[in-house]
């Protein structure tokens, strides 16, 4: 017997019992914990009676299929683009179109092209391969589907199946017959993705899938193995769209399973989402609470069962900004953007706008512009790149328009331009914390407003707790109000956290003038390190 065809969707492991790191070579993708690809309701199911295929005749002006592809020799692609038949706009819905004519049986259009030894050849083949990736020896299924490719190649029917144009007007039965050999070569596409997949080659998998579509757009097994390539690179929108199609082409029970996983993955995304807005929202205190904790395990712990999910990847470089370690999380952005054959055909936007995220939390607005362009230009940008872009738009112009007004010394106005950056986005705590420390250097111009300076610089502090600046900027404001003690601690710490900067060297030079200056006032009223208590600051 020849062994049953890979399934159209590899079962699901349970993302509790799913082996860390559960590679590409035992289908561990198939059960990350968000969005999971559905498990296999059976085996492969039953080929069902499909619509009559787009023309009864075959000709060089109407042929739209591709050629069957000689196999495995060849290199494949290198375009990162996506796939024709994989667009939104693109062909896959053209052939199960309702209401088109039926031209003749699928069984007798089978039973004519069988006639052919090419046929019988490459059946056999594919049975090799099935037989292999039964035994989880993908490579080498791999070899044998795209054999099986070749041996169909060389059917007799293969020119009118994909448009040669040998026949201008061929017959019903040799119409009947190329639509089988085109279908039979769409499943050997499909077994190739399958394989591909398993091996961890998802950009190779989606191009076999396209190949798969553009043969046969209603084979319900090859949409469904595009839908499973695309839940497993955190594509949730575009797995959507080809499990409804594949519904409607008659598998509706994978599908629907489909369906559902994909909207438990973009609901546990969006909570992920929101609770990375909460964790920005508290600056750099966010890393010592205990929900970054949680969310950062369990973000490590997905990305190592779901090692080809671009989409978790991208959150966690999110979150080790949000945590301040931002040159971890820019590593990891370029490391991915200089993979662009990596992934599907959003891979360049995701971390485009990734990259553009993580720079916007570091509070260089410059590079998060440039980097959200970019995003915007590419297909499949994230929805939230439009409102980041202009977010950091619009707070560059405030922080400008505040310097502009601080160095013509209109305090007032300065401290209005910080005021109004400081309303566009709580959630952007240590960019916040910069227009704290800004606003307070203006309202320190000002004596009747030295208190409410201080409290800026208060608040810079909560929210960056490693700010240099806002530190010498606390400490010189509270010599001003006589608190000596505690301006020396904050010339500690800012020398702490910036030891080797100018602000930690200006911060030791202020330190070493103030205690100087204690030095000899204690000498100028007699105090001689004796008897007696030392004078304290407040």
């Amino acid at each position: 017997a020849v062994p049953a065809d890979p399934p159209a969707v590899p079962p699901a492991m349970p993302a509790a019992s799913a082996p860390a790191g559960g590679g590409s070579g035992d289908g561990g993708d198939a059960g990350f914990a968000m969005g999971a690809a559905p498990a296999e309701s059976g085996p492969s199911p039953p080929r069902r009676q499909r619509h009559a295929r787009r023309r009864s005749s075959f000709s060089p002006h109407k042929a739209t299929v591709p050629p069957v592809p000689v196999p495995p020799a060849a290199a494949p692609p290198t375009s990162t683009a996506a796939p024709p038949s994989l667009e939104r706009s693109s062909s896959l819905g053209a052939a199960d179109r309702e209401g088109a004519p039926q031209v003749a049986s699928e069984r007798s259009g089978e039973q004519e092209a069988a006639r052919s030894p090419a046929w019988s050849a490459a059946e056999e083949l594919k049975g090799r391969g099935n037989g292999k990736y039964e035994a989880k020896d993908y490579a080498a299924a791999l070899q044998y589907y795209q054999r099986a490719l070749g041996a169909l190649g060389a059917h007799p029917l293969c020119e009118a199946a994909t448009g040669g144009g040998r026949d201008l007007v061929a017959p019903a039965a040799t119409a009947a017959g190329a639509a089988a050999v085109r279908s039979r070569a769409s499943s050997y596409h499909a077994n190739c993705a399958a394989a591909l997949t398993q091996l961890g080659r998802l950009s190779e998998a989606l191009r076999e899938c396209d190949a798969a579509l553009r043969l046969d757009a209603a084979l319900p097994k090859s949409l469904l193995r595009a839908a499973h390539v695309f839940m497993s690179l955190g594509e949730y929108v575009r797995a959507r769209e080809l499990y409804e199609r594949a519904s409607r082409a008659g598998a509706t029970a994978d599908g629907a399973n489909g369906l559902r996983m994909c909207g438990e993955a973009e609901q546990e995304m969006g909570r992920v989402g929101s609770e990375l807005a909460a964790l920005r929202r508290a600056g750099a205190q966010c890393k010592s609470r205990q929900a970054f904790r949680d969310l950062s395990s369990r973000l490590e712990a997905s990305c190592l069962r779901c090692a080809h999910n671009e989409a978790l990847k991208a959150l966690r470089a999110e979150l080790l900004a949000a945590g301040g370690d931002f040159g971890e999380a820019r590593s990891i952005c370029l490391a991915a953007i200089g993979k662009p054959d990596a992934s599907g055909p959003s891979h360049g936007a995701l971390w485009s706008y990734t990259l553009g995220r993580v720079l916007y939390d570091a509070g260089d607005l410059v590079g998060a512009e440039e980097r959200l362009s970019e995003a915007m230009a590419r297909p499949g940008t994230p929805a939230a790149a439009k409102q980041l872009l202009r977010l950091a738009q619009r707070l560059e112009v405030e922080r400008q328009a505040g310097n502009a007004a601080f160095k013509r010394g209109e305090w007032a106005a300065a401290a209005a331009g910080y005021t109004r950056g400081l309303q566009l986005d709580p959630n952007n705590g240590r960019f916040n914390a910069l227009l704290y420390c800004n606003r307070a250097a203006a309202n320190a111009r000002r004596d009747s407003l030295l208190e409410q300076a201080l409290s800026d610089c208060n608040m810079a502090i909560v929210l960056d707790t490693t700010y240099a600046k806002a530190y010498l900027r606390r400490a010189e404001l509270r010599l001003r109000v006589g608190k000596r003690q505690l301006a020396l601690d904050d010339f500690g710490l800012a020398r702490r956290h910036d030891p080797r900067g100018t602000v930690g060297a200006e911060a030791a030079k202020r330190s070493a003038e103030v205690r100087a200056a204690a030095a000899g006032s204690s000498h100028s009223h007699g105090y001689s390190g004796g008897g007696g208590s030392r004078p304290r600051g407040v």
